[in-house]
């Protein structure tokens, strides 16, 4: 369990899901509920919204509070960034029921905004989910849930990371040349990032935080996209702290790679 967590914290999130359907697999129900969390946010990370969704609905069935709330969590993102607010409003609304602490508040947050938006005009972004993207149209890499995951020595079940112990560099690299800034999404096209922007700007006023910036990035696979993110600053912990003044759940602060 270990290993996949600390795969998922690195950003490797490839070599993650590979060591977490081995944890599913294990025929152990605590195991694999907790191996099924991990392939699903790794799977939603690379953009595989039908695997994340699936290993999602498995891993809601956990017995652990932390594991099946942060599942339905990730059900709740997965179906919002389909535009259907309604659904992801439901799983959301679960999710606070199963989750304590600021963890429970976000996810009701999150299910009122939800909610809200069934009354707002809908966005012309189109996103892309589940199939290889069409350069036509305006797919979202959507972020990864706001918690990450790290297993504790006296129990093999995932638990919220504490910012101090998390792993803000893949091997190789220091943790002095990095940067750290609150990520809001990738897009295909400048248009559907300005978007996003533009969706973010009276929390960011509302917050005091920096105005929402486009930086163009190139995938893995060298496709160019345009990432949404907000401000800079020297510590994953100082980061931290401006993501808990605009408290959204569909933000994550994550290191600054070279591109």
């Amino acid at each position: 369990m270990s290993s996949a967590v600390s795969r998922y914290e690195e950003g490797r999130y490839a070599a993650a899901l590979s060591e977490s359907q081995n944890l599913v697999r294990s025929g152990d129900r605590t195991t694999s509920t907790q191996g099924a969390l991990i392939a699903a946010m790794s799977s939603y990370k690379l953009g595989n919204m039908d695997q994340a969704q699936k290993f999602a609905i498995q891993a809601s069935s956990a017995q652990d509070g932390n594991v099946s709330g942060g599942a339905l969590v990730l059900l709740g993102d997965i179906n919002l960034s389909q535009h259907h607010p309604q659904e992801a409003a439901v799983f959301y609304s679960q999710a606070a029921a199963k989750l304590s602490g600021s963890d429970a508040v976000r996810a009701r947050e999150c299910a009122e905004r939800a909610r809200n938006m069934l009354e707002a005009p809908a966005i012309t972004t189109v996103v892309v989910l589940g199939k290889e993207r069409d350069k036509s149209e305006d797919a979202e890499i959507a972020p990864a849930p706001a918690w990450t995951l790290q297993p504790k020595a006296t129990s093999a079940a995932p638990q919220r990371a504490a910012t101090k112990s998390a792993v803000d560099h893949p091997a190789g690299n220091s943790v002095a040349d990095r940067e750290f800034t609150i990520r809001a999404g990738s897009y295909s096209t400048q248009a559907a990032a300005k978007q996003r922007s533009k969706d973010l700007a009276s929390d960011l006023k509302r917050s005091k935080a920096p105005t929402a910036r486009i930086d163009t990035i190139h995938s893995a696979k060298g496709e160019e996209l345009f990432a949404v993110r907000i401000g800079t600053w020297p510590t994953r912990v100082a980061a931290e702290k401006v993501l808990n003044l605009i408290a959204r759940r569909d933000l994550m602060v994550g290191a600054i790679d070279p591109d």
